[in-house]
């Protein structure tokens, strides 16, 4: 920028100007500068502002100016190094200065001239020459030197404080609204250039904070929300919302002159997720439904201050009907007190005094003031200011404060906020931490006029603070000690940071690490999602309280999970799926057990956590405790399916009830599980109980299709179980081993029974799409028919006629072995007993040669070889040696060679028969022993490990971390690597035993 007065010549090196005789060698000058830095009150440091100040002036500069301006201009130089730069970088500011402050009132107490803001106008119209491409530079340079006059008012004793801080307000506001004009001009130009016209009024700007207050200080961030009037079309929609925008970019962008102001919009509704525009009805709404009751204090400084007057005069309108116009509840005012206790451990120093945050500082005052507001506001409207100051005196006419209390509050307020100046013109950055050196503490004394009356300016200033700032603590202490307070506990506090996104990162990670998480961003975010409700459906007050009573309880029982990370996740999904998260945490708080055995069925099941997410109301039943300790019986779970089905709207198909009561009856079985509320083989017995349940239901549903009237009455369909069904030995992602049968047709020619077969076939294949299809809740069961007789090429469903002929003439031994593990699934004893003397023929008197007994040792060794997935690096639980089919199959085989003997071994479950071979001294008690126990272990290690996947898998390399998990469900507990090698050791040598065992008695 040019001068406005007589040309300046531009500075040779060093900064002094050619032609000219540097103001240095004038001894009378220096002779008169010496002399005005002795009167200051650090003349070295003036003498040497100073010496750097001549170096950019011109001759007569300094003349001109009188003793007494040089003298406040020296103590302005000292408190404020970037005055000084401003000065160096723009020499012409000093003549401005100087006639600036000849003009100004000798009364700094005189009110306001009413023109201020017009004044502003006018200077800027003269300074705002050039291209408009520069204007927001201008706009820079502008504000940086109406701070030199402000600050040298201020540190000279021209400006009160109260005038200061509003001189500071009326700048910045007239700042917003010139910045908000340009980028608004700028705007328009551009979208009518690309889309045509658009209306440009609508946008309004509200003050929070210090400048709502009109009490800004030099360093200040300002605090902005930005609303627009309710949308006409899209297109104004993103005009507004670009506005918004581009206002905060320009005015916190920084050029050669700085930066306007430090924007914060994080008072806008939901902070900084929240939309930075909103409408002026979305957001009154969100204040009157959504706010918290610190929010509702924050709104007590709100003011208009540019845009639009008619959206703005809506919302300060808004403001005075709400804000303090009803008492608030008892728990709202608490919740004020909690998050103003949270701040000071927020910004608590170790060493120092903090004057803003710490005890007895600015916020102390404030916040007392602003809860006085709070609690009296509603039934005295003369308490209804902005200003702190003017709100004590308020409050003092209403007899709210104690004798005394009014001047103390006033000018501990005043002497605070003014050392903050203080610190804050030192670098013109956000200050309010007192330096802790001697010389620094004495140099500020000193510059507030202690050094006059003391020989220890420090030592007095510092008293003097030590007595404001506890006399101001004493009197907050009357609303932190009032009846009804709850102070937080070290670690509710620092939970309730952490629902802020103000807390320090590593403060984060610190505290999440002590409780198992590894990927702390997301844990982070999981517990600011249950706390605060998800984007745009922010949770009451009440509710987020309700909270902090629930979340120590939950991270204690996260940390004993296998996997903290994903039981906090799925925690989390599943309670967004309630649609009441309130009464879904309130519950967990109060049973703990019941959070520590559903955070562990999260933490395992990706499957169980989608099930619950889809069906909430499952979780009433796992709340309530229904049939989690005593399990459930086939029959019972019959029963209720049955009746769910009568009872089902009309329009719900049978086969969604089944999917969904599978579903239900699942979770509460893994529920069980994971509770330890039964073992490995119970678990794999109501597996089964659910499974055959179904199938029965089933049966009843399907029908034949229309035949012939001449054709004999159908008998009912027969199912077989085999394989894990059969033994009531089912995990969670088993497929079910069927058999389909039906009686003989009685009468009839060949025709009439190949039609009665298609018929019969026809009612299978409806029966397996009523299982296996899929519908909107996923498939029921996957069926596996390849047991059946001929496999996959046979017949779907034979009669039992036809059935008694393949057994009889076609059935190889491996058949017939695996008929060891079959019952028939008849509520009709006849067809049960039909079945038990089927078994004892065709498979415990078939009598096994060795030539049989080779061909199901020849079938073993063929699945060891193709179907194993055991390596030096992977486990396979199925196939590997010493797995499960390993144990199977020697149970079986034991029970094929010695079952025509002894008949209490023809049974299907494994433990049965273990218990039989060892009361038949076929087994020894030592090797019954660890076999049922590799039993119990291996069934326990598969269900797990089914209930952790997705899908059916049997297989794990011994370095998957989901090996880690799998243990840590089991009951391992250490660091990873020690679990690792725990387990696999477990694993290892219980397969090594029931190995060894298979060599003895199988091959």
């Amino acid at each position: 920028m040019r001068s406005r007065g007589r040309a300046r010549k531009k500075p040779g090196k060093h900064g002094r100007r050619n032609g000219d005789k540097s103001l240095l060698c004038s001894l009378p000058t220096m002779d008169r500068i010496t002399r005005i830095a002795r009167e200051t009150f650090a003349p070295d440091r003036a003498r040497f502002a100073f010496e750097s100040l001549l170096e950019c002036l011109d001759a007569g500069d300094v003349e001109i100016c009188s003793d007494s301006f040089l003298r406040n201009l020296g103590s302005l130089l000292i408190v404020s190094p970037p005055m000084l730069d401003t000065l160096r970088l723009h020499p012409e500011y000093l003549q401005w200065l100087n006639g600036r402050v000849r003009r100004f009132s000798p009364d700094p107490e005189a009110p306001p001239p009413a023109e201020e803001k017009s004044c502003y106008d006018e200077q800027w119209k003269a300074w705002n020459t050039g291209t408009e491409a520069d204007v927001f530079k201008r706009l820079r340079a502008f504000k940086r030197r109406e701070y030199l006059l402000l600050s040298f008012l201020d540190v000279s004793g021209m400006l009160s404080f109260r005038e200061t801080v509003r001189r500071l307000s009326l700048l910045a506001q007239w700042v917003v609204q010139t910045a908000l004009d340009c980028c608004r001009q700028k705007l328009v130009e551009e979208e009518s250039a690309r889309s045509g016209s658009i209306a440009e009024e609508g946008f309004a700007v509200i003050a929070m904070g210090k400048l709502g207050g009109m009490e800004l200080n030099y360093s200040s961030d300002i605090d902005l929300v930005f609303c627009r009037r309710n949308p006409v079309s899209d297109k104004e929609v993103h005009f507004f919302s670009r506005l918004g925008e581009r206002l905060v970019r320009t005015l916190s962008k920084v050029g050669r002159e700085g930066f306007l102001y430090r924007t914060d919009m994080r008072l806008r509704p939901h902070g900084s997720n929240g939309p930075l525009v909103p409408t002026i009805d979305s957001l009154m709404n969100y204040y009157e439904s959504w706010s918290e009751p610190w929010e509702r204090q924050a709104l007590i400084k709100a003011r208009f201050i540019a845009g639009c007057g008619e959206v703005g005069n809506r919302f300060r309108n808004f403001v005075q009907a709400f804000t303090l116009s009803r008492q608030l509840e008892e728990a709202a005012l608490e919740d004020v007190k909690r998050v103003k206790h949270i701040a000071e451990r927020e910004y608590a120093v170790d060493s120092g005094i903090h004057l803003k945050q710490g005890p007895g500082g600015i916020r102390d005052i404030e916040f007392y003031v602003q809860f006085s507001q709070l609690t009296i506001g509603w039934r005295h409207p003369e308490v209804r200011l902005q200003n702190t100051l003017d709100t004590i005196e308020a409050l003092a006419r209403m007899k709210v404060l104690l004798q005394g209390e009014e001047s103390v509050l006033s000018l501990a307020y005043i002497f605070l906020r003014t050392v903050e100046h203080r610190l804050q013109l030192q670098v013109l950055t956000p200050q309010a931490i007192l330096p802790q050196t001697g010389e620094e503490i004495e140099l500020i004394a000193k510059g507030l006029g202690f050094g006059v009356r003391s020989d220890s300016p420090g030592k007095a200033f510092l008293e003097i603070l030590d007595r404001y700032r506890s006399r101001v603590r004493d009197i907050l202490e009357r609303v932190y000690l009032a009846p009804g307070y709850l102070r937080l506990r070290e670690r509710e506090e620092e939970l309730a940071q952490l629902l802020s996104d103000r807390m320090p990162r590593e403060r984060v990670r610190e505290l999440l690490s002590h409780y198992g998480f590894k990927d702390i961003d997301k844990g982070w975010q999981n517990i600011r999602l249950l706390g605060l409700g998800p984007e745009g459906r922010l949770l009451p007050p009440a509710d987020r309280r309700a909270f902090l009573e629930f979340a120590f309880p939950m991270l204690e029982v996260l940390a004993e999970t296998v996997d903290p990370d994903q039981a906090l996740h799925n925690l989390e999904d599943f309670a967004t799926a309630t649609g009441n998260r309130i009464s879904f945490l309130r519950t967990l708080a109060s049973r703990r057990p019941h959070l520590s055995r559903l955070t562990k069925l999260l933490a395992l099941s990706n499957r169980c956590r989608q099930i619950l997410s889809r069906h909430p109301e499952y979780f009433d039943g796992l709340a309530r405790g229904y049939h989690l300790h005593e399990g459930r019986t086939e029959s019972e779970m019959f029963e209720e399916l049955m009746d769910r089905v009568g009872q089902s709207p009309r329009g719900v198909k049978r086969e969604d009830v089944l999917r969904r009561y599978r579903k239900r009856e699942m979770v509460r079985i893994a529920y069980r599980d994971l509770a330890g509320l039964a073992d490995s083989l119970e678990i794999s017995r109501e597996l089964g109980d659910l499974a055959t349940a179904c199938l029965k239901a089933a049966v009843d549903w399907t029908r034949l299709p229309q035949i012939d009237p001449s054709d004999p009455r159908p008998e009912r369909l027969r199912l077989v179980a085999l394989g894990k069904l059969g033994s009531r030995q089912l995990h969670y992602a088993s497929d079910l081993d069927l058999i389909f049968l039906y009686d003989p047709v009685s009468g009839g020619g060949p025709e009439t029974r190949a039609r009665y077969q298609r018929y019969q076939e026809e009612r299978v294949e409806q029966f397996l799409e009523l299982f296996a299809g899929v519908t909107p809740e996923g498939t029921a069961y996957e069926i596996d028919l390849r047991l059946r007789p001929e496999g996959a090429s046979g017949m779907l469903v034979r009669s039992w006629e036809s059935f008694l002929e393949y057994a009889g003439q076609y059935m190889q031994p491996w058949e017939r072995m695996a008929l060891v593990r079959s019952r028939m699934l008849d509520e009709s004893q006849e067809a049960r007993k039909r079945w038990d003397a089927f078994l004892e023929a065709v498979v415990y008197e078939y009598g096994w040669s060795e030539e049989a007994c080779d061909s199901v040792r020849h079938l073993k060794r063929r699945i060891e070889r193709e179907k194993s997935r055991e390596t030096k690096n992977n486990l396979d639980f199925k196939y590997g040696q010493g797995g499960i089919a390993d144990l199977e199959f020697l149970i079986q085989f034991l029970q094929i060679r010695h079952g025509g003997r002894h008949k209490n071994l023809r049974v299907p479950g494994a433990k049965e028969a273990l218990l039989a071979l060892c009361e038949n001294g076929i087994l020894k008690t030592e090797e019954k022993e660890t076999l049922l126990g590799a039993l119990e272990f291996e069934r326990l290690v598969e269900n797990r490990y089914q209930l952790m996947e997705e899908w059916t898998s049997r297989e794990l390399s011994r370095e998957s971390p989901l090996l880690v998990r799998l243990a840590g469900s089991l009951g391992y507990r250490g660091d990873a690597a020690a679990v690792r090698k725990s387990f696999i050791s477990d694993w290892d040598e219980t397969a090594r035993q029931v190995r060894a065992l298979v060599e003895k008695y199988f091959y």
